[in-house]
Parts: structure tokens; C-alpha cells; sequence
């Protein structure tokens, strides 16, 4: 998988069920701002149709007053209530608007009210116009009493379907606050877990990868090392060889010259030249061995630097990613916040959390900076070692190409020398030819030791540039 399949998927379900979780909130707090509002819309239910029962005993009472005292001041309740009892029936046609089976109660109740009232209203007038016996002939033919009685009744009906709704609602409230509770409990629980496992395989699909390749970068520099400083003692070994040969060779030149002023001696000296040419002509051959496997060397260490340059790309490739997925995450992050502070206070947790993702995004750019500063640093010590070992593999090829010159040459001084134990007579003619080969030979001898010093040279700087390399891989390994 993919890391930003990884990342997409793990961060798409975490933000998935915080949605959810947002949403059922919502919905739960609108579903308990409604029971609530029912709730409050009971206990007004029940205060206007206690107010209302009060009204009518108030007007029943200001009646009765000013039935038995004939003053007309006891009728100020009567007159009071009356204008409250048609708000007390408005308000409460207003409340039942959506009950069908209250309203019904509703209209029954203000059926009643009116008898009551028109009831109480006749009794006054009779009493007005000095019917006072009627008057309470009517109230004690207890039909007012018998009204006020279904009035209240009807009322207690009303408000027993009215606490029974408040039982229900608050049952509800209870019920959708516990809904809440757990969906919320849950929700935080499945994002902390899906988070933790998203961040968890997007370490192992990132880090672990990186930790493989700088392993294989530091055991590469150390095999390379090792190499380099075979390299180097060959080298030093050749040199030696070479500054041997070039001794030799001065010998054999003196003894030359001394060849051409004393003739008996020649044959003793040739022979000495002939021995002293064979070994020569050994340690020739060992010499361009030895440069044959420098050049096999070099050529390895060629190879392990271009694997090094295609790991130190790989490296970068992922370095960029990283970067992106920092940006990525970042702009999550950021969105995250986004939608936390348009939810208000219930986002503020979540800001929190989007807030601690963004420091991450920026610690993981931060980090993929300072692993692009490194891979620089590798990728411009390892085109150091490129053009160092480019170097070193023309100056091993011109070294073999003197080696096999002076090979040749050495066949010629055998030759020549041969020539002098055969023909004693011309050791003075072939004295002169082998001093000015010979004097050849030790030029060709000066210049491959000159080349075996800067082959040296070269791998020591390949050595230095090879231990700055493991060292950054090394160094970018505990970064890691």
C-alpha cells in the first residue's frame, strides 16, 4: 500500500467518524433542545389552566360577594377575571395548536368556562336589577357548582395527559443525552484507535524503508573502505617494487659502461646483467599483475559508487514524499481547525488535536530538510569520488601500458645480453646499445614510479572521501 493510499485511508476514516460524531451530537442536541422546549411548553400548559380554575374562582367568588352583601365592589374579581379567563382560553388554544385530543379538551373546557361565566353573569344582573331571591335560587340550584366541578375536572384531565407527556419527554431527554454520551465516548475512542494505527503503518511504510537504506548505504561505504585501503597497500608495494627496479637498473647501467673499458670482464658482467635482467623481467610481470588488479579494483569501486548515487536518489525520492505528506498533513491539519472553529465550543477538542497534527506535519518537514541537506552532502562527496576514481583508472591503465613497455624492453636487455655471452667480440658495441636501453629503461622506471606516487595519492583521497561518506550515512542512520 501506497503512502498516500495510507494516509488518505487512515486520516479519511478518523475524519469520517468525527463527522459521525459531529453529526449524532447535533442531532442529539436539537432532539433535547426539542424535549426541552416540549418540556417547558407542559409546565406552561399546566400554569394556564391552573390560572385559569383561579380566574373562575374569582369571578365565582366576586358573584357570591356581591350577591350576599349587594355591594358593588365585590364585584371587582368577577370583572378582573373575566378578561383574564379569554386570555387564559387564547393562550391556551395557542399551546394545543398540534394536539388534536387536547384541543378537543380544550374546546370543551372553554364550553364550560362560558356556561360559568354566562351562569355567573345572569345571577349579577338579577341581583342588579333587585332579584336577589331568583339570584340565589339559581346559585343554590347548585347547576354553577355543578359547572365549576366538570371545569375542574376537564382541567385535571388536561394536566394529567400533560404530566404524562412531560414523564414521556423526559424519558426521551434522558434516553437521547445517553445516545449522546456513548456516541461521543465511542467516537473518540474509534478516532484515537484508527489514528493510532494509521500512524503506526505510516511509520512502517516510511521509516522503515529509509533505516533499510542507510543500513545498506553504511555497509557499502565500509566494503568500499576496506577495498580502498587494499588499494592502497598494493599500491605502496608497487611503488617499492618499482623504486627496486630502478636501483637495479643503475647498477645494471654502470656496470655497462664498465663493460665497454674492460673487455675480459664483460662476460662476467653480462652474465651478471642477464641474471639481474631476469629478475627485473619478474618483477615486471608481478608489477602488471598488480596493476591489472588495481585496475579490477578501481573499476569495483566505479560500480559500488554508482549503486551508492542510485541509493542516495532513492533516498531523495523519499525525502520528497515525506515533504508532501508533511504539506498534506498540514493542510488536513489546517481544514481540521477550519471545521473545529465553525463548530464552535463542541470543536474546540478537536482544534486541539488538529493544532498537535500540524507540529507533526512541521517536525516531519523540518526532518525531511535536514535528510535533503545530507543526501547533498553524499551525492557531492560521491561525484568527489567519481572523478578521483576516473582519475586513478587512467592513471593504473597508463601505468600498465609503461609496465608492458618496460617488458618489452627488458626482452630486448635479455636479447642483447645473450648476444654479449655469445660474441664476446662485440661486447663493446653491445655495451653501448644496452647502456642507452638500459638508460631508457630507467627513464620509462622514473615515470611508472611517479605514477604509482600519484596512484597512491589518488587513493588515499578516495580513502578520505570514502570515510566522509560513511560517516554521513552513519550520521543520517541515527537520524533516523
Amino acid at each position: 500500500m501506497k503512502i498516500n493510499q495510507v494516509v488518505f485511508l487512515g486520516f479519511g476514516v478518523v475524519f469520517a467518524v468525527a463527522g459521525i460524531s459531529s453529526l449524532v451530537s447535533q442531532q442529539n442536541l436539537q432532539i433535547s433542545d426539542d424535549a426541552d422546549r416540549l418540556i417547558f411548553h407542559t409546565f406552561e400548559m399546566k400554569f394556564e389552566l391552573q390560572n385559569l380554575e383561579t380566574h373562575l374562582l374569582n369571578s365565582e367568588t366576586g358573584q357570591r360577594g356581591f350577591i350576599l352583601t349587594n355591594d358593588p365592589s365585590k364585584l371587582a374579581p368577577y370583572q378582573e377575571s373575566e378578561a383574564l379567563i379569554a386570555e387564559n382560553l387564547r393562550n391556551l388554544q395557542q399551546l394545543i395548536h398540534d394536539n388534536p385530543d387536547q384541543r378537543q379538551r380544550a374546546q370543551e373546557l372553554e364550553a364550560l368556562a362560558q356556561s360559568k361565566l354566562s351562569e355567573l353573569e345572569q345571577t349579577i344582573r338579577l341581583q342588579q336589577l333587585g332579584n336577589q331571591e331568583q339570584a340565589r335560587q339559581i346559585i343554590a340550584s347548585g347547576e354553577g357548582q355543578q359547572i365549576m366541578d366538570q371545569i375542574r375536572q376537564k382541567i385535571a384531565d388536561m394536566i394529567t395527559v400533560e404530566e404524562e407527556l412531560l414523564e414521556q419527554r423526559k424519558a426521551q431527554a434522558n434516553y437521547m443525552t445517553l445516545i449522546a454520551t456513548a456516541v461521543n465516548w465511542g467516537g473518540l475512542v474509534l478516532i484515537i484507535i484508527v489514528g493510532s494505527v494509521a500512524s503506526y503503518i505510516v511509520i512502517r511504510v516510511i521509516m522503515h524503508p529509509i533505516d533499510e537504506v542507510t543500513g545498506m548505504i553504511a555497509n557499502s561505504s565500509a566494503e568500499i573502505a576496506v577495498s580502498v585501503s587494499q588499494q592502497e597497500k598494493a599500491a605502496s608495494d608497487q611503488a617499492v617494487s618499482i623504486r627496486q627496479t630502478t636501483t637495479t637498473l643503475d647498477e645494471l647501467a654502470v656496470s655497462a659502461q664498465q663493460s665497454s673499458k674492460q673487455a675480459q670482464a664483460s662476460l662476467d658482467s653480462a652474465q651478471k646483467a642477464l641474471t639481474l635482467s631476469s629478475a627485473g623481467n619478474e618483477a615486471v610481470q608481478e608489477t602488471l599483475v598488480n596493476m591489472g588488479e588495481l585496475k579490477n579494483n578501481v573499476n569495483e569501486v566505479s560500480e559500488q559508487i554508482q549503486v551508492l548515487t542510485q541509493y542516495t536518489s532513492q533516498i531523495d525520492m523519499i525525502s520528497g514524499m515525506v515533504s508532501q505528506l508533511a504539506n498534506q498533513t498540514n493542510m488536513l491539519a489546517l481544514n481540521a481547525s477550519v471545521e473545529a472553529v465553525r463548530a464552535g465550543e463542541y470543536g474546540r477538542g478537536f482544534n486541539v488535536v488538529a493544532q498537535e497534527i500540524r507540529k507533526l506535519a512541521d517536525q516531519s518537514y523540518g526532518a525531511a530538510g535536514k535528510i535533503n541537506t545530507l543526501i547533498d552532502t553524499i551525492q557531492s562527496t560521491i561525484q568527489v569520488t567519481v572523478n578521483i576514481t576516473h582519475q586513478g583508472t587512467q592513471k593504473v591503465s597508463q601505468g600498465m601500458t609503461l609496465t608492458e613497455k618496460t617488458a618489452s624492453l627488458f626482452g630486448d636487455v635479455s636479447g642483447a645480453i645473450d648476444d654479449v655471452v655469445i660474441s664476446s667480440q662485440q661486447i663493446s658495441l653491445t655495451s653501448q646499445q644496452q647502456a642507452i636501453a638500459i638508460q631508457q629503461v630507467v627513464d620509462i622506471a622514473s615515470q611508472i614510479n611517479n605514477a604509482a606516487i600519484e596512484t597512491v595519492s589518488g587513493m588515499t583521497q578516495t580513502k578520505v572521501s570514502t570515510q566522509q561518506l560513511n560517516e554521513a550515512a552513519q550520521t543520517l542512520q541515527e537520524l533516523l
